[in-house]
């Protein structure tokens, strides 16, 4: 895993990330009308937000709070990228927050993709093919953690609010 996330990456993925926390407001707030505009069904799986249309809730201060929460998480993993056992432990824990609310690796999958697109976006011309494959790879990295941890969780039989 880690021989994935090369030097040349990790420091891709720390410039690059810098600059995208700048404006963490606007860009989580971005990439939430993406994920939603993209994926309309995940709005369901926040209550608060459950059985509205995007343009109800996109200026919302929940929808807001829920931005600055994972662009926190993002931080968290990139300051954890010389750490491997740090990244696992906050994926780990990414991933048991969200399984009781039946979020699965195909979540996941769609999230971090939707995140591509939105780093891109907020980059412009930073967004170098260097800095899509660092941060490529590390999603590739913290989607087979994921995976992992998601056939822990079934084997060990934990429990989901949505059977």
């Amino acid at each position: 895993m880690a021989d994935a996330l090369t030097n040349v990456y990790k420091d891709a993925m720390r410039d690059t990330w810098y600059v995208v926390q700048q404006d963490h407001k606007t860009n989580g707030v971005a990439f939430f009308i993406r994920l939603f505009t993209e994926n309309p069904g995940f709005v369901e799986y926040f209550p608060k937000f459950r059985g509205k249309q995007l343009e109800e809730f996109k200026n919302s201060p929940n929808l807001k709070n829920h931005a600055f929460v994972v662009l926190k998480n993002i931080t968290q993993l990139v300051e954890k990228l010389d750490d491997e056992a740090g990244l696992v432990a906050i994926m780990t824990e990414i991933v048991d927050d969200h399984y009781p609310k039946q979020i699965g690796y195909a979540h996941f999958e769609k999230t971090f993709g939707v995140l591509l697109e939105v780093m891109g976006a907020a980059l412009g011309d930073l967004w170098t093919e260097t800095a899509r494959e660092a941060w490529t790879t590390a999603f590739s990295v913290l989607l087979t953690v994921t995976k992992a941890r998601l056939e822990v969780l079934r084997a060990n039989g934990a429990d989901s609010e949505k059977k």
